[in-house]
């Protein structure tokens, strides 16, 4: 299938084009790179999305009708994916504007082009923040939303009805996914999981709101994307036996559907915390702090639709999951990439390293150098083995992003080859001890560009469980 991907260089959006691009499909990602959060981040994972046949990314902005317009008339998707949203409950109260320009007036333009360009399938992500100032728990698809509380909710609940419309008028399958606090490896800046792991390895308080007494049913990245694939294989079909006289909000005689994706476990957030806490080595310093305006004390999700229509249920727990973001945080930051912050403070650098593939390398060669795991990294006394048979794609110069140099130097110095129908690739033979320097070459179409060992030992600390999700 070819699948049109809004918001691909977000968290949700970048995770699902790997599992889609991985199967066989086709991927066309969209994103306008604003930047609420690091747009470095952004590009990092965009960058890991660009080194795989199969997708293809247009630089735009959905709430630009014109070029919405333009992105279907060129193009036929089997199935549409927005997650281009402005996000953030909080951030709503300060910048309204933004949120009814991406998650109102984008949302009808990626309509109207489904519409008109004969998709299959419309999937759109909306949130659980809908449930607003509803107390009955486990939140169901088919409980009433009327009372959000917040305009970030508002907007949300706003694009399932506006799809419900479009499923009635123009029978274009139409289905919502209300995703519950998603969290994981290469995930938002703004979200808890990220602010807490930073403040904690910093040594400065984190803000800990409704002065701890939070639950929410914490979403592992893994099962929002597994959810969210088999959903698109799934387009909404009118349900059966449905009656205006009692309507059922989360079906129609219309193809729509709504689905909650959640972990159906509630955390409590101190909980959560202290699990951090272990992780990490460390204690947080807590700033205990009123509920925010627009928030909620609890979310739980309700997915028996979910596994009885799809044959799914998330099931990775909280400890498993932050195990893996750590993993992932730690190696990221010590491998010398700005801080998610607005400010961009660097946490790490690799000794040695020079950035210069070609046209615009310094970043990329940033990104490349992470990406390459050339050492163990020793954590609470567990030795973690860097993973084997791994294949790093080195993206070069903006001008011409194709992989120019694939290989991983293991731990023994043994040579890797290219897999079977890969690029032409360069092998290296670099000691795992030896940090990269990288610069030398004839810019973006050359092939003499190298990684040279030196002679003093890496800080990448990056670990076998960081690999698996970096590549």
């Amino acid at each position: 299938m070819h699948i049109l991907i809004t918001g691909a260089a977000g968290f949700i959006g970048s995770t699902l084009a790997h599992k889609l691009l991985a199967r066989g499909d086709t991927v066309t990602g969209v994103d306008n790179l604003n930047d609420y959060y690091s747009v470095e981040l952004k590009k990092a994972r965009l960058m890991r999305l660009e080194a795989q046949p199969g997708f293809t990314f247009r630089h735009l902005d959905i709430a630009d009708r014109k070029a919405v317009a333009e992105l279907f008339a060129t193009g036929h998707y089997d199935a549409v994916m927005n997650l281009a949203a402005q996000a953030g409950v909080r951030h709503s109260l300060k910048d309204p504007h933004a949120y009814v320009d991406a998650n109102i007036v984008g949302f009808v333009n990626l309509l109207e082009g489904a519409r008109h360009g004969g998709v299959g399938h419309f999937v759109y992500a909306s949130s659980s923040s809908v449930y607003g100032s509803n107390s009955r728990q486990p939140f169901s698809e088919h409980d009433g939303v009327a009372h959000p509380v917040s305009l970030y909710a508002a907007s949300k609940r706003a694009n399932e009805l506006m799809a419900h419309s479009y499923a009635h008028l123009f029978r274009l399958p139409c289905t919502g996914l209300r995703f519950f606090t998603v969290y994981g490896p290469w995930g938002r800046p703004d979200m808890a999981l990220f602010l807490f792991t930073k403040g904690i390895l910093e040594g400065t308080p984190i803000k800990v709101f409704n002065h701890g007494r939070m639950v929410r049913d914490f979403t592992y990245i893994d099962d929002i994307v597994e959810g969210v694939v088999r959903v698109i294989d799934r387009p909404a079909r009118p349900a059966d036996g449905w009656s205006p006289a009692a309507p059922d909000p989360a079906t129609s005689d219309a193809p729509f559907r709504l689905y909650n994706i959640g972990n159906n476990q509630p955390v409590e957030l101190m909980h959560y915390i202290h699990v951090l806490e272990e992780r990490l080595g460390r204690k947080a310093r807590l700033e205990m702090l009123p509920m925010q305006p627009g928030d909620v004390p609890s979310t739980v999700a309700n997915v028996d639709d979910l596994a009885s229509d799809l044959g799914f249920k998330p099931a990775t727990s909280v400890e498993t999951g932050i195990d893996r973001f750590v993993e992932w945080y730690v190696g990221y930051y010590k491998g010398g990439h700005a801080a998610g912050g607005a400010g961009g403070r660097r946490v790490g650098r690799v000794p040695g390293r020079r950035c210069g593939l070609g046209n615009g390398g310094g970043e990329q060669a940033a990104v490349a150098a992470h990406e390459i795991a050339l050492a163990a990294e020793q954590r609470e006394g567990r030795e973690q083995r860097p993973a084997a048979g791994i294949v790093a794609k080195v993206p070069i110069g903006s001008h011409d992003r194709k992989p120019l140099l694939q290989g991983l130097l293991m731990a023994t110095g043994e040579e890797v080859t290219r897999p079977e129908g890969q690029p032409r690739a360069q092998v290296l033979r670099v000691r795992a001890d030896s940090p990269l320097e990288i610069g030398k070459g004839r810019g973006a179409g050359g092939h003499a560009h190298e990684l040279e060992p030196r002679h003093h030992r890496a800080d990448l600390g990056v670990s076998q469980g960081a690999c698996r999700q970096t590549f």
